[in-house]
């Protein structure tokens, strides 16, 4: 969507995106500003919630579990960290109508109990008003995992 900010000036932000662009058009010379991300990210703090659940099902069938619950929600990645671990990692909506993207990482371990021990970690960018974005993704795909 476009809108004209007076002066020859014109908003611009696409559905889905997360920045805005701002343009100024002229005879001899155009500006560009483009802020959003790195501004927005001065006034917010990254704030990380943690749950663990035991669930009675082997590693292997928990990891599926995990990666089906972050795909349904968001997209899994690759382990930014290249640990080698096995934890699965991927983004989720969470917040206020899944808006706020949630990074979410899910380590599974065999417990001894003689299922798996899943400690679910999700990070969000808290700002002004705080929706719990890490709680509600970690509690979210825990809830998946250990359903069924």
């Amino acid at each position: 969507a476009a809108g004209l900010g007076g002066h020859g000036r014109i908003l611009v932000a696409s559905p889905g995106c997360l920045s805005v662009q701002y343009r100024q058009h002229s005879a001899h010379h155009r500006c560009e500003y483009r802020s959003g991300g790195r501004f927005g990210a001065r006034f917010s703090k990254a704030r990380t919630a943690t749950t663990t659940v035991e669930v009675p099902h082997d590693p292997p069938v928990v990891r599926e579990r995990a990666r089906a619950a972050i795909a349904d929600g968001g997209a899994v990645i690759k382990d930014p960290n290249a640990g080698g671990d096995g934890s699965v990692w991927g983004f989720v909506g969470s917040g206020a109508m899944n808006m706020a993207p949630a990074l979410v990482r899910v380590e599974v371990e065999a417990a001894r109990s003689g299922g798996s021990r899943v400690r679910v970690r999700a990070t969000g960018r808290e700002a002004l008003i705080k929706q719990k974005i890490g709680a509600k993704a970690a509690d979210r795909i825990a809830e998946a995992i250990s359903r069924a």
